[in-house]
Formats: structure tokens, sequence, C-alpha cells
């Protein structure tokens, strides 16, 4: 007998440490017996469950239930109400009642709240807030100082498995101070610190190349993990414990504020001076699918994907995507080359 699915997530949540002592003692015969219970009594907990999101707010910072609700109802901008549920002080329930608003903030991405990702499941049999699936959040990663011949998809696939799974690889010819890159879509794994750099190997040739991260937040500069600060860094306090100074070895710099070819960038007028568009919630999560190009100006770019299929596209504008039997179309409209064709930041509606 499947049990209700509110239920097994709500006794996964802090209760571990004392179901782990009762199950060591000695029960009564009304403690060892059965509640024995049928479909019917879990058909509104089980729907509840199936029109819901489970997020957990990945952070050493409690998250609030009003605030929760206030602010990602505010920039999820849902036609129908939701309901929220906490379920411990970092997971929580979203009940949507319009499975087209579910829809919707599902196939977004790296949303936050207070400065703090919230990775968001549909409800599966077993879901819980330690369960491995929130183990991972997408990113692009910027690798820098590949060889201009060696830009090609195949390099970035295999660079990417470096850091974690590879989901798109795009080639970016931006000019100016930054460059030409490689761009990796990657699944960054959060019980690990992010890489910082690695090689590249032709023959006797070698290379170092540094990834850059676009939209990186609560990032430990001591340790390097995702989830925390360095001044609640359980690492560096050990080493202050046993009075050892360890230097940290990360910093702001895997940072970068400027996204190219997935976000908003920052392109040259025709006088050859740097624009510097207003950026409007940077780091906050999208609605637009992690394998949509925004708008980025005219760029020459190779994309691949998961299926390794790929070419070159000469990107201007992107048009409108729709979702279809749920998967994400991409409509392109190339803009003609003209000597101001800037991206222009998106406003706030």
């Amino acid at each position: 007998m499947e049990e209700s699915s509110a239920g097994m997530a709500k006794a996964s949540e802090g209760d571990d440490g004392v179901l782990q002592k009762l199950f060591k003692m000695s029960l009564s015969a009304k403690e060892a017996g059965e509640a024995e219970i049928t479909r019917d009594d879990i058909k509104s907990s089980d729907e509840e469950c199936n029109r819901s999101l489970f997020g957990k707010v990945v952070g050493d910072r409690h998250a609030g239930l009003l605030g929760i609700k206030r602010t990602m109802g505010a920039i999820w901008r849902m036609q129908h109400s939701m309901e929220v549920k906490e379920i411990s002080k970092i997971f929580f329930q979203f009940i949507f009642l319009s499975q087209e608003d579910k829809k919707k903030v599902s196939a977004g991405h790296n949303w936050m709240y207070g400065n703090q990702y919230l990775i968001l499941k549909e409800w599966f049999h077993g879901l819980h807030s330690n369960h491995s699936c929130f183990d991972e959040i997408t990113l692009w990663v910027q690798v820098l100082n590949v060889p201009l011949n060696w830009m090609s998809t195949e390099v970035g696939q295999k660079v990417g498995r470096i850091v974690n799974k590879v989901k798109n690889v795009v080639g970016c010819k931006v000019g100016g101070d930054v460059g030409s890159f490689l761009k990796l879509l990657v699944a960054i794994d959060l019980k690990e610190p992010i890489p910082r750099c690695t090689s590249i190997k032709l023959g006797n040739q070698k290379v170092m190349v540094a990834f850059r991260y676009e939209k990186l937040v609560n990032l430990c500069y001591y340790c390097g993990m995702i989830g925390h600060l360095d001044r609640n860094c359980s690492k560096r306090l050990r080493y202050f414990e046993n009075n050892c100074v360890v230097d940290g070895q990360f910093g702001d710099w895997p940072k970068t504020s400027e996204t190219f070819a997935g976000g908003r960038s920052m392109q040259s007028d025709s006088s050859g001076e740097k624009v510097d568009h207003p950026k409007i919630n940077p780091v906050q999560g999208s609605f637009a699918s992690d394998n949509i190009i925004s708008n980025v100006g005219k760029q020459e770019i190779i994309k691949s994907n998961e299926s390794g299929n790929h070419s070159p596209l000469l990107f201007g504008e992107l048009g409108s995507s729709s979702a279809k039997n749920g998967e994400i179309q991409e409509f392109v409209r190339v803009a003609e080359p003209t000597p101001t064709n800037v991206a222009k930041p998106v406003e706030d509606d």
C-alpha cells in the first residue's frame, strides 16, 4: 500500500532522528499495530500533490512562509491564486489551482528567494528535501582562454564533463575586452566545490582554461560550495577552532555579471564605446527555456544540444517561443546587420 504523498513528504522532514530512536525501542501492542487505509483516504492529498511543485531553498538562511509566498507570487505573476505550505524551514509545497500556472513555473529555471536558489521539482513517490534530485542546479559557464581553432562543440562537451553533465554548448564571438569563449550549460553538483579551471591538451600542446559562472549566488569564498557564505563555512570554522590559518581558495572572480548568448550583454555602439545596459533583476530566474538564446544583438553562434546536433546560426533578436506537447519550440528572427544593432534590456511589465 502506497503512503499518502503529502504524509510521505512530511514524515521525511525533521522527524528522522525521532524515528531512528523508535526503531530501536521495544513497542507496546498498541504501538506495534497498524492503521489500515484505503486509496479513497489519500485521494485528496494525492491530487493536491499532483497539482504542486516542491521547492527547496539552497542556503543556510531560513525562508519564511509568508515571505516566500509573497515574493514568488509576485515574480511568477500567475493567472490564479496559489497556496503555499511550509514542510520545513527550507522546504515548501506550492499548490497551484491552474495546471497552466504550474507548467509555466515548472518550465522556468534558476528561481531565487533571498539571494538563494529555489529548486523546484514535480511530485513523485518518496520525494523529500534531502533527495538527490535537489543536489543539482543548471548554470551557464563561460570557458575562457580556449584557442580559436579549438572552439568547437566537441571540445565544449569534453571540457564540460569536468564540471558535470553538459546540456548545451554555445560558441560566442563577442569581441571587445571579452573576446571569444565557449559557453556551457551544465548541471552543477551542489555537494562539491565549483570547478575553477581545467586544462585542455592536444598532443604536446596544453592550455589552461578558466571558468566563470553566470547568475552565481550564495557562493562560499572559502570552500567554493554553493549554499552558504564564508562566515558560516563549517570548514573554515573547524580550522579556526584548531588554531589553523588556511587561506580560502575562492573569491568573487568565478562570478560574472555579463551574460552573453543566454542573458543580457554588454555591447559596443558605432563609436566603439561600451554600452552598459541596465540590468533588471540580473540573477533572478527566468520563464525561458534553458535552451533558448535571449536577445544578444548580432553574434555568430555555434550551438549544440543534448542530442549532439549542432549547426552555425546567426542570431539576431529572439522571437516568441511556444509550448506544444510539452516541448519548447524556438522561433528566431535574424536581424539585419547595422552598426548600432545592440541588445535592449527587457523592461518589467
